[in-house]
C-alpha cells in the first residue's frame, strides 16, 4: 500500500484486537487493514500486488492470532460485517444497504 491511497479514511481497530495488531508484521498489518475495510480476497492481491497465495498466508496468520476461523468470520468480529435478519426469518452476515 506504497504511495496508493486505499481508504477514504482510516480505519479504526477494535480495542479487543488491538493486542493482535501489535504482534502482525507489517505486510499481516497490511492485510488486516484491508480485511478491517472490507476489502476480498481478490482486490487484496491487487491492491498490494501479490500472489493470491500470500494472501491466504497472511489471512492464515491473521485468523491464528486472532482466533477467526474465516475471513467473513475475522470481518464480523471487526464489525465489517453486520448480522442481518432477512424477511424470511434467516439471519446472514453482509453489509447493510446504503440509502
Amino acid at each position: 500500500m506504497s504511495k496508493r491511497k486505499v481508504f477514504r479514511r482510516k480505519p479504526s481497530v477494535p480495542a479487543s484486537l488491538k493486542g493482535v495488531v501489535r504482534e502482525l508484521t507489517k505486510r499481516q498489518r497490511q492485510v488486516f487493514m484491508l480485511v478491517l475495510g472490507g476489502f476480498d480476497r481478490q482486490a487484496m492481491q491487487k491492491v498490494l500486488s501479490i500472489q493470491g497465495r500470500m494472501i491466504r498466508y497472511h489471512l492464515m496468520a491473521l485468523y491464528r492470532k486472532s482466533g477467526a476461523p474465516s475471513l467473513q468470520a475475522l470481518q464480523a468480529k471487526l464489525g465489517v460485517l453486520k448480522r442481518i435478519r432477512l424477511p424470511d426469518g434467516r439471519v446472514r452476515l453482509g453489509t447493510l444497504p446504503k440509502r
